[in-house]
């Protein structure tokens, strides 16, 4: 059976229901009924007013939202690592790749963004953290320092970006760098 013979069979129901409840228990006192049909028609045109009376609720407009500006994070120095004196590290071009790098994820001092630390290669070429740029993978790193701790080594291949003079690092592989002492 459609639905909608199901419904029309529902309401068929509920009113003849409506009527014979309303001529037992003689509670249409405003108009008396000379018989069932009467008596279904004014239950069906009280229904039909209640309906009527029913404010109607006008929509709400939505929020305009605020002009939302990506931010770049702001990178604390003491994370970056450059000596006092020292060149600060250059930034890598928009397209770069990096592979298989050792490092470690560090918040920012903003809270919100995750910079990733590389840990170095040489004493001569420091090398500026990359902001992390929000992906399924980062939520994976993030999920594995929340259950092992901030020392977790991670062995780390991406795509670099720049934006606003930093750069940005969307990471496509990952996996822990376990520390096998001096079984190498």
């Amino acid at each position: 059976m459609p639905r909608s013979h199901r419904i029309e069979t529902l309401l068929i129901t509920a009113i003849a229901s409506l009527i014979a409840i309303s001529v037992a228990v003689g509670q249409d006192e405003k108009k008396p009924a000379t018989n069932k049909a009467d008596a279904g028609k004014d239950v069906v045109e009280d229904l039909q007013k209640k309906l009527r009376k029913r404010p109607t609720i006008a929509p709400t407009k939505p929020a305009v939202p605020k002009e939302v500006r990506p931010t770049t994070p702001e990178v604390d120095p003491r994370v970056i690592g450059v000596a006092p004196g020292g060149k600060q590290p250059k930034l890598r071009r928009e397209g770069e790749f990096v592979i298989n790098r050792r490092g470690r994820l560090v918040r920012a001092a903003d809270g919100a963004h995750f910079l990733y630390t590389f840990d170095a290669d040489s004493k001569g070429a420091p090398e500026a953290p990359m902001i992390m740029m929000p992906c399924q993978l980062l939520e994976s790193m993030e999920k594995l320092i929340s259950e092992r701790g901030d020392k977790v080594v991670f062995l780390t291949s991406g795509q670099v970006f720049v934006y606003k003079g930093a750069n940005y690092l969307l990471p496509s592989i990952m996996r822990e760098d376990y520390d096998r002492g001096n079984l190498k």
